[in-house]
C-alpha cells in the first residue's frame, strides 16, 4: 500500500496542510515540535479512527489533537493498495465513520462492516491489519520506541509473527509447517490423488474444455447469426424481386386481357360489318324481287280488276237487259219503242267500250 495525498483541514496543530507523496521513499523533516509526530497520528486516526479512550494516558488522542479554536475537525487521505485499486477517506474526527470513495468518486462506505465501538472497519477489511500491527510495523511513535536491549528480541520475534500471522504470540514458522500439514491433509499437491486440489484442477480442466467448447460455439453462432442476416437480406431482396414480377404479371396479364377484349370488339365489328353487309344484300335481293313482283302483281291486278269490271257490266248489261224487257211487257208501245231502242243502243256502246278496255 502507498499513500499518495494528504490534506489536513485541521488537526492538532496542522491545519491547512496538503502534501503529495511520490513513489518510493519520502522523508518528512522538520524542528522538534513541528508537526511530525501530529502528521503520524493524523494518518493512524484517519485509518483507525479517533479513540476517546486515554488507554492509561493523561489525554486520550481526540482530546489532545482536538482545536481548541476551531470546530473544524477533519482531513482526508488517498491511497492505493497493491492490487491498484485508489481509495480516498474523509473523515470529520467529531463523527465515528469516514465517507470513503472508491476510484471513480462513488461513496462506498455502506459496503464495509461497521463495528459499535471502533466503527467502519474498512482499512482491516481492505488490508487485514489491524490498528495494533499498524501502529507496530508501519508507524513508530517517538516515545513508543524506547525500549531496552533485553526485550528487543522479543519485539523482534513478534513483529515477525505478526508480520506472517497477524497474531503476535504464534510462530511464522510454526505456523507456516502446520499450514502446509493442514494443505497435505485436507487439500493435497500436485502429486496426490483423489485430494480436493486434485479434484479441483480436473474442474478447472473440464472447465477450460467447456470454456474452450462455448468459445467455439459462440463462433458458431456469431457465423450463423451472420449467414441468417445475409440470407435475411437475400430473402428481401428476394420478396422484393418477387413482388415487382408479380406487378409485372398482373400488368402483363391485364394488358393481354385488354388486348383480348379489344381483338373480341374487332371481331364483332367485322362481324356486324359482314352481317351488315349480308343484310344490304339481301335488302337489295328482295327489293329487287319486290319490285319484279311489284310488277308481276300490277298485271295480273290489272287483268283481275279488268276481268272484274268486265263481269260487273256484264251482270250490269243482263240486269239492264232484264229491265228492258220487263219495260216492253209492261209499259206503252211508243216509249216501249223508244226506250228499248235507247237502252239497246247505250247497252252496245257499254259492252264495246269495256270490251276494248
Amino acid at each position: 500500500m502507498k499513500i499518495n495525498k494528504i490534506k489536513i483541514n485541521s488537526y492538532g496543530k496542522l491545519k491547512n496542510t496538503e502534501m503529495k507523496l511520490k513513489n518510493n521513499l519520502n522523508i518528512i523533516y522538520g524542528k522538534n515540535e513541528s508537526g511530525k509526530s501530529t502528521l503520524l497520528k493524523f494518518i493512524l486516526n484517519i485509518f483507525y479512527g479517533t479513540s476517546k479512550n486515554k488507554k492509561g494516558k493523561e489525554y486520550s488522542d481526540f482530546e489532545k489533537y482536538k482545536p481548541w479554536n476551531s470546530e473544524e475537525f477533519s482531513g482526508k487521505l488517498s491511497y492505493e493498495l497493491d492490487n491498484k485499486n485508489k481509495y480516498e477517506i474523509f473523515r470529520e474526527f467529531n463523527k465515528k465513520n469516514p465517507i470513503i470513495y472508491n476510484e471513480k468518486g462513488e461513496d462506498i462506505s455502506k459496503e464495509f462492516n461497521i463495528d459499535k465501538n471502533k466503527g467502519s472497519e474498512f482499512f482491516f477489511e481492505q488490508t487485514q491489519i489491524n490498528e495494533e500491527m499498524f501502529l507496530a510495523t508501519s508507524v513508530a511513535m517517538q516515545q513508543e520506541v524506547k525500549i531496552g536491549k533485553d526485550t528487543q528480541g522479543v519485539l523482534i520475534q513478534r513483529i515477525s509473527n505478526l508480520l506472517g500471522t497477524g497474531e503476535d504470540t504464534i510462530s511464522y514458522k510454526k505456523a507456516v509447517e502446520k499450514i502446509n500439514k493442514k494443505q497435505l491433509d485436507e487439500i493435497g499437491t500436485e502429486r496426490s490423488r483423489e485430494k480436493p486440489i486434485n479434484i479441483i484442477e480436473k474442474n478447472i480442466q473440464k472447465n477450460k474444455e467447456k470454456i474452450s467448447e462455448l468459445k467455439n460455439f459462440e463462433n458458431i453462432k456469431y457465423e450463423i447469426e451472420q449467414e441468417k442476416n445475409n440470407l435475411k437480406n437475400k430473402l428481401e431482396k428476394n420478396n422484393i424481386k418477387n413482388n415487382l414480377l408479380k406487378e409485372i404479371k398482373k400488368i402483363k396479364e391485364k394488358n393481354n386481357l385488354e388486348n383480348e377484349k379489344i381483338k373480341i370488339k374487332e371481331n364483332i365489328i367485322k362481324e356486324n360489318i359482314e352481317k351488315i353487309k349480308n343484310i344490304k344484300n339481301n335488302i337489295s335481293e328482295n327489293n329487287e324481287k319486290y319490285l319484279e313482283k311489284e310488277n308481276d302483281n300490277g298485271g295480273i291486278d290489272k287483268k283481275y280488276e279488268k276481268n272484274k269490271l268486265k263481269n260487273k257490266i256484264i251482270i250490269g248489261f243482263i240486269l239492264l237487259a232484264i229491265i228492258n224487257v220487263l219495260w216492253i211487257l209492261y209499259m206503252p208501245k211508243i216509249i216501249e219503242n223508244q226506250i228499248v231502242r235507247f237502252g239497246i243502243l247505250i247497252t252496245f256502246i257499254i259492252y264495246f267500250i269495256f270490251s276494248i278496255i
